[in-house]
């Protein structure tokens, strides 16, 4: 039996349908290119829906404004969303070279957005998701945006 995402899906869980399609071609033996193919188009349908990339950072109506997009977290036990909505909208502050997005796991049954000014201490429970530049072209308000993760997020170690 093959999964397939149907018209009206919320295109914000096609994580579950993609790993199931995967799985199924993996045990029919479709080759890794044909799949790795379908997989990443079944990806590219989700984004263009309009939701994005999960834990994609980008500009919101202002230019200290960013938001992150919600995105999922499998730890050990059931995938966890990071938060109820589609995005987190977060305030920074002007003249910061490396203003961080983080993505802070709690015993592995939640996980939270934050930022921080600093250079955050790393460890299994905290992951970057990227950092916005707030000094380089501060004079013309224009933020730089680094992004380090363009998926879901799987983490066996971070439970």
């Amino acid at each position: 039996m093959i999964t397939t995402l149907k018209a009206g899906d919320d295109s914000r869980f096609n994580w579950r349908t993609i790993n199931e399609i995967s799985a199924q071609l993996n045990a029919n033996m479709v080759p890794d290119q044909q799949r790795n193919a379908g997989v990443a188009e079944l990806r590219r349908r989700g984004r263009d829906a309009g939701f994005g990339l999960p834990f994609e950072i980008y500009q919101s109506d202002t230019w200290l404004k960013y938001k992150v997009r919600f995105g999922v977290v499998i730890t050990t036990g059931e995938p966890i969303l990071t938060t109820s909505g589609i995005e987190t909208e977060f305030t920074l502050t002007s003249g910061v070279i490396r203003y961080w997005f983080l993505l802070t796991i709690s015993g592995g049954t939640s996980a939270a957005i934050s930022t921080a000014a600093t250079v955050p201490a790393w460890s299994t429970s905290i992951i970057p998701i990227g950092w916005v530049d707030t000094n380089t072209y501060s004079g013309t308000s224009r933020g730089v945006i680094y992004q380090f993760t363009h998926d879901n997020i799987f983490v066996p170690c971070a439970a």
